[in-house]
This record gives structure tokens, sequence and C-alpha cells, in this order.
């Protein structure tokens, strides 16, 4: 009955308001209103923004926002930003999700962290003061949902990995696999890229953020010189480098349905992952004092398995390469052939203090991710369900994926048929980092909330109920493309 009553709730939007009574409404959890309470403010340099419905249901939602850069990146240089987002988009104009959930009567909070970059522990620590700041000064929640994209999906099952006030749990296209996991297979590209494509590309040698950006800029050329059609050989290159990292075949933008497609998705993903092995890993390496990452153990000989192998060698003779099997072999054997890297022990352990969910669950957990992520691989959700599974706490996870449309439409509603491209568009949701419509980042609130409440799991077809179009009960069957060490 509860899922009833929410589903028809989902498509209520109002605006924010702060009551001036400290309880609002019959029925309501009595708080502090805005006018009475500090909302807006800084904690221990951790910026913060509350936002309270008219009437609240008792229900605190404790949103962390995804990574932001310690210096403008690429590929828009936008300004760094130290501002709070107490819900998905708020800080940017986008507040339709968050004002419909203030609808329903939830509070909504969240932080800015003290220093940006992968501030994983500084994003923890934003979250618990912020927690005991609302708890003193606001009112005290009857139940606590941690919520988060991408960084933020780390930094909610850290929460709620330590600390029993979670009351339930929301990772959204979250690096749940890890920092130590995530920057190996980071590492293995930067490997693959400069064995196959950018022989100057450093791999673990920064000594400044310009120096990485200037890295990262000279290797973006090249990439994106190997994506021309005019090269079909160098664009077998990028499907190869791409599959043995598990890059999915479509982005935001490609949606995969030809070869050109692909290779332009292929090249998308290893731009993205290459950002972050080169500018992204400069500001860890600092952080943690030194190189965290290994590629030690690794194989590539045996790294394709047969069905990928037979699609590479579909696209290639697709894009007219003739001797695919010839080159796609001498490649691989190239490759392991490469030499490998070790990590500095102490910065690997720093690294795993960063963030290492377990999979040890005290609250029900609802993960959800993009099938087609090229930037935190879908597979960070099966590792975190493998984990749960090994922990014996399966019971408290449910794991959705988000599948793109077969076939995407431009925003005029044109189809691109010619090159597979969406046009100006997009994918609506499923591929593309977090890419999901603001009703099924409702939905996963709600369904979460309700779950909570009921403290009974929804059935398969509740889920699929809240999180559609193309919500498919994971976890993903690809295993982790890498090697999963301590």
């Amino acid at each position: 009955m509860l899922f009833g009553v929410a589903i028809s709730l989902l498509g209520l939007i109002v605006s924010a308001g702060c009551g001036s009574a400290t309880e609002t409404s019959p029925g309501g959890q009595p708080f502090t209103p805005c006018s009475e309470a500090q909302c807006v403010g800084v904690l221990n340099g951790a910026a913060y923004e509350i936002v309270m419905p008219e009437s609240w249901n008792g229900t605190l939602l404790l949103y962390s926002h995804g990574y932001r850069s310690a210096q403008p990146v690429p590929p828009d240089f936008t300004p760094v930003s130290t501002v709070p987002e107490p819900a998905p988009g708020w800080s940017s104009g986008d507040q339709g999700v968050g004002k419909t959930l203030l609808g329903l009567g939830y509070a909504l909070a969240g932080s800015a962290y003290a220093s940006n970059g992968w501030a994983v522990a500084d994003g923890v620590r934003a979250n618990e003061e912020l927690v005991e700041y609302f708890t003193s000064a606001i009112g005290r929640p009857k139940e606590i949902l941690a919520w988060g994209d991408s960084l933020g999906g780390l930094i909610t099952a850290e929460l709620a990995q330590r600390h029993e006030w979670v009351s339930g749990a929301l990772p959204m296209c979250g690096v749940l696999a890890g920092v130590n996991p995530n920057f190996d297979l980071g590492l293995e590209l930067a490997t693959i890229t400069r064995t196959l494509l950018v022989p100057e590309l450093p791999l673990t040698e920064f000594d400044s953020y310009e120096g990485a950006m200037t890295d990262f800029q000279d290797a973006a050329e090249r990439i994106l010189a190997a994506a021309d059609p005019k090269v079909p050989e160098d664009n077998l290159r990028l499907l190869l480098t791409a599959a043995l990292v598990g890059a999915p075949t479509q982005t935001e933008r490609q949606d995969g349905r030809t070869a050109r497609s692909v290779v332009n998705a292929s090249a998308e993903g290893i731009l993205a992952g290459l950002a972050f092995g080169t500018v992204a890993r400069q500001e860890l390496q600092t952080r943690v004092g030194g190189n965290p990452s290994t590629t030690m153990g690794v194989s590539y000989l045996d790294r394709l398995d047969p069905q990928a192998r037979a699609r590479l060698l579909d696209l290639a003779a697709e894009l007219n390469v003739t001797n695919g099997p010839e080159l796609i072999d001498s490649w691989l054997t190239e490759l392991d052939q490469a030499s490998r890297i070790g990590a500095d022990a102490t910065a690997r352990t720093a690294a795993t203090a960063l963030g290492a969910p377990t999979g040890d669950l005290r609250q029900p957990t609802l993960v959800v991710h993009t099938a087609a992520d090229p930037v935190v691989l879908v597979e960070n959700s099966g590792v975190f369900a493998e984990r749960s599974r090994d922990r014996g706490t399966e019971a408290l996870l449910r794991t959705v994926i988000i599948e793109p449309p077969a076939t995407y439409v431009s925003a005029d509603g044109a189809d691109d048929v010619g090159n597979g491209s969406s046009g100006s568009g997009g994918a609506p949701y499923g591929a593309g980092h977090c890419t999901f419509t603001d009703e099924q980042r409702i939905g996963a609130v709600t369904a979460l909330d309700t779950w909570v409440q009921t403290s009974k799991a929804p059935s398969d077809d509740e889920l699929v109920a809240f999180l559609s179009p193309g919500a498919v009960l994971g976890p993903p069957k690809r295993p982790w493309p890498g090697v999963i060490s301590p």
C-alpha cells in the first residue's frame, strides 16, 4: 500500500519553504525553522546548506556530491566549486528533484567538503558534523537516509559502513569497488594507452597539476586523431584499449549502433579514464604521498573472452581492417611484455583509508548505476555486491542497473541514424556518468524510504516500477575487468 501511495506522489513539485513555528502542521515532525536557525553556513571549512519542507515527515536526506576537481580540468575548465549541495543539481539551479522531495516532506541537507579532489575523508567528516549540527539546531530526525553520486556514492557507502544512525543508504553511480581498484584499473588504461597509442604518456610521474594537465591534453590530441575514420588500424587500437579495461561501447552521446559510434564511444571512455589517470592521479598522489596503484600480476593475453574477441573482430571487419586477428594478437603480446608498476606501500594504505567499502552492511542499501558509465564503471556495483555476499549481508542490498534505450533521439526528436550519434539530446538515461531522470532519482529515494519504514525489501516488480524506464535488476554479470588486489 505504501508503495502505491509513494508512486502517486512522485510527480508532485512544490517550492521550498521554511516554516515559522517549531511544529508546522498537525502530524508533522517538530523542527526549528530556518527563520530561527542558521540553515546556510560553514562547519570546519565545509560549507553546508539545509532546506526544510513546510511540514517535515521526520526523514533527513543527507546528500553527498560527486568529485570536484581541485583545479579547473577539461573539457570545459569550469571554475572550482566549493558550494554546498543539499540535493542533486541544487546549486546549479536544477532544483526539480530537491523541490519534489521537499513536497513529499523530506528535509534536505548537504555539504561541500573542506577540500576538493579525492576528498573522501573530508566528505565523511563533513556529513558527520552536518548531522550533529542538524540534530542540535533544527530537529532530531526519525530516519536519516544517506545518498550521493559518484565520489559521493563512495562517501555514502563509507558513512553507512561506519554509523548506525544511517537508516538507509542510496549510493548512485558510486565508486563502490573503492579507490585502489579504480586507480589500479586507471593505471592499466594508461599503460595500454602508452603502449598502443601515446608512447610518451607518463604513468605515475607527475610533478604538478600544470604538468599533468599538459600530459592529458597531449594524450587527448592523439586519442582524437586515432578516432579519425581515415586511420582504421588506429580505430582498432582504440577499440582494443577500451575493451581491455571494460569501457562501455555507449556513452551519453554515442549509442553504439555502428562501428563508427563504438569507436567514438571508446575514445570518449579512454579520455574520461585518462583525465583521472593524469590530473586526478596527480591530486591523489599528492594527497597520499606517492603512487598507490599497481599493475603487478596483470596479464593481457587472456583478458579478452571469446565473445569480446569476436565482437572486436566484427568491428574490425566493419572498419575495413583486413588483418584484425593478427594485429590484436601482436598488440596483446606487446602489452604482456610491457613493464609492470608496483605501488608505494604507504601511499596504498593511505588510499585504502580514503574509501574501501567492505560490503558489511548495517542497513537497507539500494545501489543504482547506469549500465554504460565511462567514468565509474558499472562493474563497481558488481564488486560491492560480491563483497556483500561474502559478508552474508546480501539481504540488505538491492541493485538496479539503468540501461539506455537502444536508439538515442536528439533534442528535436530527430533520430541520428547516420553515425550512431545521439545529437544534441543525448541519452535520456542509462548511458553516461550518473545519467538518471529526475523521476528515477525520486523513485530511488522513495523505494529506499519505504523499505526502511516497513522493514520489507521492495519486490522486483516494485523496484522496476520505481526506476523505469531502463531498470534492470542487477548486479551486472560482467566481472571486474582488471585485477582486484588489496
